[in-house]
């Protein structure tokens, strides 16, 4: 490995497909590809410093490797830096010897539709570009993949498009060639992930400014060659910044993101026709409460915790697990784990909290207390649910035979006490009316005065 003088660390293209290959399909390994790329990092800047001390003529000193408080470090507190190298060295993707390592070159099983598809393949069925073509990556950008991100497939899909983008013009020329094609539907065929997840990361890169879209929309090209994309050299991680102190405090500090706001709606008395289409329009959600939504699974808010009913709505939209009233009972133990937290608690959000602990299907971080009080929860929700049904099967039965007397009422429970009774009574009357109407068509004669006066005292 050569460290060019432009800042940057040369690996090849196998080294890097080996990387990207071990970890996208185990995401499991993506804080041992942060403390490669820490280790990468400290390697290229050492091997930086010797190269000018040695153009200066100064004394350079044996061969240094990073140390493990140095790339604890750069990866911002991970303890265990050298566990998590060994398992990419269980993987084959590096080798260790004493303080020294090697990516390894060869590639390994499963990286071969990655480099054809990077390389690709001639009639003969070899590859038309060497698997050994140095890559250059700037320093910086093996610091900021090393950072702690929750976009860990956009990391490696960067790291993909520079292992498909970058190169040396020539083998004796310092200017790098940042530009290619490939088709995304291809590697979207080798990736175990969902193609929209693949698409969203490809627009997130584009955002970001580390490559550029096609702006040509030659179709013909496009479903020959792929898309045409260039990497951008100039990009640097804005996310986080090092604050001017010594390195022995060197610490990061997050920039807070602007607030942007995007929505635009036009004024109603402007527009007749958008008036009409905001006047129209029902009211959406389950409550009659303003600002409260019908659940949705894609936006949790804090009042669904609350609420059994909310979460049993968001419980049958979720596709995270298998839809029995065990996970039932774990997803409403979650919900009251993540609102006891509080909001604002350590700056947790309780809705973040609950969504880790349902997709990650983390229900021992739920106390014994909490499981019992879910357990009783979802025991009256399923009485209340029972009950509900029940109701809901006579209304239809009355529904359809109209002179059937309609002994239950099925009006919401915070109805004025008066008011109540005074429908209950006429429920009665008109029960007892349809009774002695029956009675009179089928009886004899002799029973009908019986049965009117007997109605006549009623009234």
């Amino acid at each position: 490995m050569v460290c060019s003088e432009r800042g940057y660390k040369t690996l090849n293209v196998s080294q890097l497909i080996n990387i990207f290959v071990a970890v996208i399909f185990d995401l499991q390994l993506f804080d041992a590809f942060r403390v490669l790329c820490a280790w990468l990092y400290l390697d290229a800047k050492d091997d930086a410093t010797r190269r000018t001390l040695k153009k200066q003529g100064k004394y350079v000193g044996p061969k240094r490797y990073p140390r493990r408080a140095e790339l604890r470090e750069v990866v911002r507190g991970r303890k265990g830096v050298s566990t998590l190298l060994s398992k990419l060295e269980d993987v084959g993707v590096i080798t260790r010897t004493g303080e020294s390592l090697l990516l390894t070159e060869t590639p390994v099983p499963g990286t071969r539709p990655f480099l054809e598809l990077i390389c690709g393949v001639n009639n003969e069925g070899e590859l038309r570009r060497s698997a050994r073509r140095p890559v250059p990556i700037p320093h910086e950008w093996l610091r900021a993949w090393a950072s702690p991100t929750r976009a860990r497939f956009v990391t490696l899909l960067h790291l993909f498009y520079c292992a498909a983008g970058l190169s040396f013009k020539s083998k004796r020329s310092s200017k790098v060639q940042n530009a290619a094609r490939f088709k995304l539907s291809r590697l979207i065929d080798l990736l175990p992930v969902p193609a929209a997840r693949v698409k969203r990361a490809r627009r997130r890169l584009i955002q970001d400014g580390r490559i550029t879209g096609d702006e040509t929309y030659v179709q013909v090209r496009l479903n020959r060659l792929g898309h045409y994309f260039q990497v951008n050299l100039d990009w640097q991680r804005t996310r986080y910044r090092e604050s001017p102190s010594c390195v022995g405090k060197n610490r990061a500090k997050m920039i807070p993101r602007p607030v942007q706001n995007c929505v635009e709606t036009i004024p109603p008395n402007r527009d007749t026709k958008q008036a009409k289409l905001v006047r129209d329009q029902k009211r959406s959600g389950v409550s009659s409460k303003p600002g409260l939504h019908k659940p949705n699974i894609k936006n949790i808010e804090l009042a669904d915790l609350y609420d059994v009913w909310r979460l049993a709505e968001l419980f049958k939209q979720q596709r995270w697990f298998s839809k029995s009233l065990a996970n039932f009972q774990n997803f409403v133990a979650a919900a009251i784990r993540s609102r006891n937290l509080g909001v604002g608690s350590k700056g947790r959000d309780p809705v973040r909290v609950f969504v880790g602990i349902v997709r990650g299907q983390l229900w021992h971080h739920a106390t014994e207390t909490q499981e019992r009080e879910a357990v009783r929860l979802v025991e009256e929700f399923r009485e209340q649910a029972r009950a509900a049904a029940v109701r809901r099967t006579k209304v239809s039965d009355r529904d359809e035979c109209p002179n059937r007397p309609a002994f239950v009422d099925v009006r919401p429970a915070n109805v004025d006490g008066s008011a109540r009774r005074a429908e209950i009574q006429k429920l009665i009357e008109q029960s007892l009316q349809s009774v002695a109407g029956h009675i009179a068509t089928t009886r004899p004669t002799a029973v009908r005065p019986r049965g009117d006066s007997y109605i006549a005292k009623l009234g």
